[in-house]
């Protein structure tokens, strides 16, 4: 009787492990239905703008969840060295528009761009 109560111990201890660990297991995988965004711009906007080329050489913006999309007048030279003070994580350019990978704040990035675009304050 003593060793049949101890393997039943033992299988139901056993069981138990298995499942909290299981259990563990899926609320780790479980994935976040909501997008997170920053509430601030993080950045030198004034900074940044001169080092563009101004507000005046700035056609549109555009934003995407990670990236802002610049389109200018004319293009101007981005010095990678001075853009790193940014914290841009990536760079890419065509004939007149450059994108600039940011992050989660891109899209307050775009729209105070565009509010200084619209009110012609840099």
């Amino acid at each position: 009787m003593k060793i049949k109560s101890k393997t039943l111990f033992l299988i139901i201890f056993t069981f138990g492990i298995y499942y909290l660990v299981a259990k563990n297991k899926i609320k780790k995988t479980q994935v976040s239905s909501s997008l997170s965004c920053a509430n601030e711009i993080g950045i030198n906007l004034n900074k940044f703008i001169d080092l563009i080329g101004g507000i005046n050489n700035i056609v549109s913006v555009t934003s995407t969840l990670s990236s802002v999309s610049i389109i200018f007048k004319s293009a101007p030279e981005v010095d990678k060295t001075s853009i790193k003070e940014f914290h841009i994580h990536g760079i890419s350019r065509s004939y007149n528009k450059i994108t600039f990978v940011f992050g989660d704040n891109s899209s307050l990035i775009a729209n105070e761009i565009n509010n200084r675009i619209k009110h012609g304050s840099n």
